[in-house]
């Protein structure tokens, strides 16, 4: 390896994952950027799992680690994660297929932003079904580095697609999770943090096929949300709500590390409209730089929806 090269850990949480795991497992080791290690936590899988991952490391030398049971997708990954020892660490789902020039794509870039701070890359993808055959494509999307595409985009920080250096690991390690308040999904703690405190950048390469099927964590096969309950979920805005939450905390968890006043104006606007009347909010949302004019208008009107329809139960199918 030449000397300015970084090395690679492909983070893997596995649970009865037999049925997906093989394809998955090829695509890694199929790469045109070959891992220099791949590891695997696993939640106490009855299914298979275990024999296979034995499989790939008397074959590969795939490194595995078992659970003494199931502690959840979160700790999984994060132990997985922990586990890795490499210079650069990709998170990989077990039910996926990686494109050949994934992980070669996604390194070359994240050398070429690191610049000693956290930085964290992702990428996007298409989606297929449980036979492999896509079900929603759509072209190579917008190339970004614009914190807001992080912090309001919807699409943008998927785990499986990230790849980020141990400064951004050992920063969430012993400043962010130390701290009980901190209770959300892995990837969005990964992406916002970095974005926060040091670098995120948005691939718009679609490297991956996001596997669809019965027994996701997070993607259910054939799951469809209508619009009345999408604008419930609060699914429907821009400026999603549920995050709101998790913007207070990394604020007040990272407030000293933050460089960049933008930034931190942005943060404090959304703690204001977590926190205020919906008369506030507007007005802090027209204030907002990085929402264009159409989009304050959908996510005012659609604010004034979300009241309305809440005066009404919505039945359930």
């Amino acid at each position: 390896m030449e000397k300015n090269n970084k090395s690679v850990s492909i983070a893997i949480a596995t649970y009865n994952g037999a049925r997906f795991l093989r394809q998955q497992l090829d695509s890694l080791y199929s790469q045109t950027r070959v891992p220099d290690e791949i590891v695997v936590s696993d939640d106490g899988s009855t299914d298979g799992t275990l024999e296979l991952l034995e499989e790939y490391h008397q074959k590969y030398g795939l490194i595995y680690s078992v659970n003494s049971g199931p502690h959840g997708v979160n700790n999984n990954f994060y132990r997985a994660i922990s586990l890795c020892s490499k210079d650069y660490i990709a998170i990989c789902d077990q039910d996926d297929i990686w494109l050949p020039e994934k992980v070669e794509i996604t390194y070359n870039k994240l050398k070429e932003i690191d610049d000693g701070r956290p930085c964290v890359v992702s990428s996007v993808c298409n989606h297929i079904d449980a036979n492999g055959i896509i079900i929603k494509t759509s072209p190579n999307a917008k190339e970004t580095d614009d914190y807001w595409v992080t912090f309001l985009g919807q699409d943008r920080s998927q785990g499986c697609s990230l790849m980020f250096n141990r400064c951004l690991w050992d920063y969430i390690q012993n400043s962010i999770l130390v701290d009980k308040r901190v209770d959300c999904i892995y990837d969005a703690l990964i992406s916002h943090t970095a974005a926060i405190i040091g670098r995120k950048y948005n691939l718009g390469n679609r490297l991956m096929l996001y596997r669809h099927h019965d027994s996701n964590v997070i993607a259910k096969a054939g799951l469809k949300v209508s619009f009345i309950q999408q604008i419930y979920n609060h699914e429907y805005y821009k400026l999603p709500y549920q995050r709101f939450a998790l913007f207070e905390i990394l604020y007040d968890l990272c407030k000293s590390d933050i460089q960049n006043p933008c930034i931190e104006a942005f943060l404090k606007r959304t703690i204001r409209i977590s926190k205020s009347n919906h008369i506030v909010g507007y007005r802090e949302i027209i204030k907002m730089p990085e929402l264009s004019f159409k989009e304050k208008i959908v996510i005012i009107l659609g604010t004034c929806g979300l009241d309305i329809i809440k005066m009404f139960p919505i039945r359930k199918s």
